[in-house]
């Protein structure tokens, strides 16, 4: 077989991404018709079935979640390879009617990942996880995922605001997506009815708008 690692750009493929398949920590070529369908929504085309007995009984997860120290290129690689790798089997999972295999990679995830946000971007792939949780109806780990993410941008948020403007603005991209966050699970705490987490991301996002004033100002929902 034929394989890339997870790690190349599809520019590096040759034109061959269209038939890669995610098999973990690495894509194979597959001599299959590419199913358009398959990424219309940013998702990625897996060997769903292989993947999901590489990430449950062949790799090994060592010590990361208890570990004291993350050395730099565990934590680099957490979001590009490790919570990617489990974003997209638990999705891949659901879509293709397993949602009880979907259920047993969620847990893997939460026994054995530590509660990790190196760059601010990963936000969304984290979401992304809590959004599949609730419709898997693990809400607890979904729950659970809302709050480290809400812990996250309240720290990043609190460290932009002490800046001063120059330096805030030099940060406006990841102000934005800071915002855009908060907004995001505020409409997503109220859709799947909890009142607490809402409150508090709504009190929060009242809060950094009134702080950052009109330049990253995000639109209320009602």
């Amino acid at each position: 077989p034929v394989y890339f690692a997870i790690t190349v750009g599809h520019d590096n493929m040759m034109g061959l991404d269209k038939y890669m398949y995610n098999e973990g920590f690495a894509y194979r070529l597959l001599p299959l018709k590419p199913d358009t369908t398959a990424t219309a929504d940013g998702g990625e085309r897996s060997n769903t079935m292989l993947m999901y007995n590489n990430v449950m009984t062949k790799f090994r997860w060592g010590n990361m979640k208890n570990a004291t120290y993350l050395d730099h290129e565990s934590r680099t690689m957490f979001y590009p390879v490790i919570l990617r790798t489990f974003s997209t089997l638990t999705e891949n999972l659901y879509k293709e009617g397993h949602p009880d295999l979907a259920k047993k990679v969620l847990h893997r995830y939460d026994d054995v990942m530590p509660d990790l946000t190196p760059y601010t971007y990963v936000v969304i792939r984290k979401f992304r996880m809590a959004d599949l949780a609730y419709q898997l109806g693990e809400r607890k780990i979904g729950e659970k995922i809302v709050n480290q993410i809400t812990d996250y941008v309240t720290g990043q948020m609190n460290y932009y605001a002490s800046m001063d403007d120059n330096n805030q603005r030099i940060s406006g991209q990841d102000i934005q997506i800071c915002m855009s966050a908060i907004n995001e699970m505020v409409k997503f705490t109220k859709d799947n009815n909890e009142p607490a987490l809402n409150q508090k991301l709504t009190g929060l996002l009242n809060t950094y708008q009134a702080k950052f004033g009109a330049m990253f100002q995000q639109q209320q929902p009602q």
